[in-house]
């Protein structure tokens, strides 16, 4: 998240004192709690709730993180989720949690309604400033989703870290340095034997590569991964103008292009850059019909509902007929 919607995104937190500087009464700001028509984010610190039905689930969870850090009268780091929103990753499938905070004393890690408090170590070269606001650095956030989320959040992360740290252009392989830094995410778990989260934490990593435009595009490898297909990524194919289309996926040796799309892509004003849904729908249809004839391959098409679990993306695989991983194909 750019820092411009981070200022954007802090600016919608109103305090107490605040709302009784502009003529709220206590007694009003408790009825507009009550109706719902102002959000409590932490002890004093307020939003009107109209002003956040644009936001994202991210977007909303980082209110909640500037608030609490308002209130709290410690520098204890954000962690996790809370770090990611800070730090700018994707949290796949993300509603609603309550912010993090690493606390090193058990006595002191009592969570409230407002905070959730983990005890756990953080070396000072572990953390980062986003704001004013301090949390733990882009490895160790990655670390921490990777051992306490779910696999899909965890590589949506991954992926999005790598491309944050590395950035390379659409099609590019991963470059050593991001290979050298993944490494080091793996040699940091192998260090932590036998603590929570460690064996599926090491699994997703080994995946990540940065190749990704979307979190969705990392759960579409990683349900081909776990199905036993071996896949590519940003799959180049000449196009009609000059240049290169890309293609998310490819099952490699059966003959078979996927494409990943969110619902986003149609209805979100901002990404179809002025043109209407039903343009957007016609320019892809004349994009496949390309690609498919240009590379005489199948090119098929699935969305966060065939992707949301193993059995929804199973019964994708049988309803398009997609044959059975055979043995690894040599590239």
């Amino acid at each position: 998240m750019n820092l411009r919607r981070i200022d954007a995104t802090r600016e919608l937190i109103h305090s107490r004192s605040e709302l009784l500087s502009l003529g709220h009464s206590e007694s009003k700001i408790s009825r507009a709690v009550r109706s719902g028509e102002l959000l409590r984010l932490s002890r004093g610190h307020y939003a009107i709730a109209s002003h956040l039905k644009q936001l994202t689930p991210e977007e909303r969870h980082l209110l909640y993180v500037f608030a609490c850090a308002a209130t709290k009268h410690t520098d204890s780091p954000f962690s996790s989720h809370s770090a990611a929103v800070l730090l700018g990753l994707p949290l796949y499938n993300f509603r609603s949690a309550r912010p993090q905070i690493l606390i090193s004393h058990r006595a002191s890690a009592t969570s409230t309604k407002y905070v959730d408090r983990r005890v756990a170590e953080c070396l000072d070269s572990e953390l980062v400033e986003i704001c004013g606001v301090r949390c733990t650095d882009l490895e160790r956030t990655v670390l921490d989703i990777a051992r306490f989320h779910s696999a899909e959040r965890a590589l949506g992360c991954a992926d999005a870290a790598i491309r944050l740290r590395f950035p390379v252009e659409r099609g590019r392989a991963m470059a050593p340095e991001a290979m050298a830094w993944r490494e080091s995410w793996l040699e940091r778990l192998a260090n932590m034997p036998g603590a929570r989260g460690v064996g599926r934490a090491t699994k997703v990593l080994r995946l990540a590569d940065g190749s990704a435009d979307s979190p969705l595009e990392s759960v579409a490898r990683l349900r081909f991964h776990e199905a036993g297909y071996d896949i590519a990524t940003q799959v180049k194919v000449e196009s009609p103008f000059g240049g290169f289309y890309f293609v998310d996926l490819e099952i490699l040796g059966l003959g078979v292009l996927c494409e990943v799309d969110g619902k986003v892509k149609y209805t979100n004003a901002e990404i179809r850059q002025g043109q209407t849904a039903d343009e957007v729908v016609y320019e892809e249809k004349r994009r496949s019909n390309w690609i498919e004839g240009r590379t005489q391959k199948r090119l098929l098409r699935l969305g966060a509902r065939e992707l949301a679990t193993p059995a929804t993306f199973a019964k994708w695989l049988r309803d398009f007929e997609v044959p059975a991983p055979g043995p690894t194909p040599t590239r």
